[in-house]
C-alpha cells in the first residue's frame, strides 16, 4: 500500500512482507526551488540527533504498481529509502484523538528541535534571502494561491508580498531575538509523534538558522488551518513561550503562505 504523505515527495509504503518504510521520491519541478539532496543532508544531521528517520535497504515491493496520480516509475526507482518514524504525522487521524496532548506534544517538539545546537555544516538563512525567494517564486508565477489560508485565496500573492515589505520596518524595530536551529517547513504533517510524543521530522530540506518564529509563524498557521485559532494557547505554552509577538507571528505566517 502507497500511502501519499502531507509532506511534498514523502509517502509511506507498506509492502506484502516486512515492515513499512517511508519513501522520498524526488518530484521536484520548476516550483521546488529546493534540491532533493539539501533534504537528504539535513535528515541525516537529524537522524544522528535522534530527529529524524534512518536511511534504510529498498524494500521488496514485487509487481504491485504505485498508484496514479504519483510518481512515474523511474521516480520510485530513485526514491531513498528511510526506516519509518515511530507514531503517525501529526495531521494523521490516529493523532487527532489525542487533543490537547497533540498540540503539546508539537510545542515540545518544536522546542526540541530549537534547542538543538548548531554546527558549521548547517546553513544560515537571513531574513533579505527568504524575502528573495518569495520575490522570485511571485515573479515566476508558481505560487498557488489554493495553498493559502482560505481568508487569503482570492488575493493575489504580489499583494502579500506587499504586505510583508509593509510589515517589514515594523517587524525591524521589534526587540531581536536570538537565531535558533529552524525546520523551514514546520507544519502538521513534518512532525511526527507517537502518544504525544515527538519522534522526529521530515520535510527539512530548508534547515537552517534563522528567527524560531520562522517556524513559529508555519505552525501557527498550519495549526490555525487544521484546527482553528484555539488551539494556538496550547501549542505556545508547550513550547514555552507566554506571549508571542504577534507581528513576528503574522509576517512569518505571510512568508509561509509564499513558499
Amino acid at each position: 500500500m502507497y500511502r501519499p504523505l502531507g509532506v511534498r515527495g514523502w509517502w509511506q509504503v507498506n509492502p506484502a512482507s516486512g515492515p513499512a518504510v517511508l519513501a522520498l521520491v524526488d518530484e521536484s519541478s520548476e516550483d521546488q526551488l529546493a534540491p532533493a539532496d539539501a533534504q537528504v543532508t539535513a535528515l541525516g544531521w537529524l537522524a544522528e540527533r535522534g530527529l529524524g528517520p534512518r536511511p534504510c535497504a529498498a524494500p521488496a515491493l514485487g509487481a504491485t504498481a504505485p498508484p496514479t496520480p504519483g510518481p512515474g516509475p523511474a521516480a520510485w526507482a530513485q526514491a531513498r529509502w528511510y526506516s519509518r518514524l515511530a507514531g503517525w504525522p501529526a495531521d494523521g487521524p490516529e493523532n487527532q484523538i489525542q487533543g490537547s496532548g497533540l498540540l503539546e506534544g508539537l510545542g515540545r517538539a518544536v522546542r526540541r528541535l530549537h534547542d538543538l545546537p548548531a554546527d558549521a555544516s548547517v546553513p544560515m538563512v537571513q531574513l533579505e534571502d527568504l524575502l528573495s525567494e518569495v520575490g522570485a517564486r511571485v515573479a515566476a508565477g508558481v505560487v498557488d494561491r489554493e495553498n493559502f489560508a482560505p481568508a487569503r485565496r482570492r488575493v493575489e500573492p504580489q499583494r502579500l508580498v506587499d504586505q510583508l515589505h509593509a510589515l517589514l520596518p515594523i517587524l525591524e524595530r521589534r526587540r531581536p531575538v536570538e537565531p535558533v536551529l529552524t525546520h523551514g517547513g514546520c507544519q502538521l504533517g513534518a512532525v511526527w509523534l507517537e502518544r504525544t510524543e515527538p519522534t522526529g521530522f521530515i520535510g527539512v530540506q530548508r534547515l537552517a538558522v534563522a528567527d524560531p518564529y520562522r517556524d513559529l509563524g508555519a505552525m501557527a498557521r498550519s495549526l490555525a488551518g487544521f484546527f482553528g485559532a484555539e488551539a494556538l494557547p496550547g501549542f505556545f505554552a508547550a513550547y514555552g513561550l507566554s506571549a508571542p509577538d504577534p507581528i513576528r507571528l503574522e509576517f512569518y505566517a505571510l512568508l509561509d503562505e509564499l513558499l
